[in-house]
């Protein structure tokens, strides 16, 4: 898979730490975080709000306020498991097929 400068996408990327590391440094200029809250999570979590910080857009999705929304340039809404249907891979590698159990008060989610 290549990216819109012909990078191949396959080899490219971060883990969560060299990512975190990288944004310090300047390099990364845009991250999207999704389903985690590497703000607190993370060891030495002032290092990585910090790396937050100098990053210039930072775009997270969140259900309630995290200490990783507050360093968030963008914040997305995200729906709960219980307001979502469909297929999902669990950690053991098994799919599970979901039906909504509630509804979203937030419609953009629905």
């Amino acid at each position: 898979m290549e990216g819109a400068g012909g990078d191949n996408l396959a080899s490219s990327g971060f883990d969560a730490l060299n990512l975190f590391r990288a944004m310090e440094q300047g390099s990364v200029k845009v991250a999207l975080i999704m389903c985690t809250n590497p703000g607190t999570t993370l060891p030495s979590s002032a290092r990585y709000q910090a790396a937050m910080e100098r990053c210039f857009t930072v775009v997270v999705d969140a259900v309630e306020d995290s200490e990783t929304q507050r360093h968030a340039q963008v914040v997305l809404p995200a729906a709960l498991w219980i307001e979502k249907e469909g297929v999902t891979r669990t950690g053991r590698a098994t799919l599970s097929t979901n039906g909504k159990a509630a509804h979203s008060a937030c419609p953009s989610t629905q």
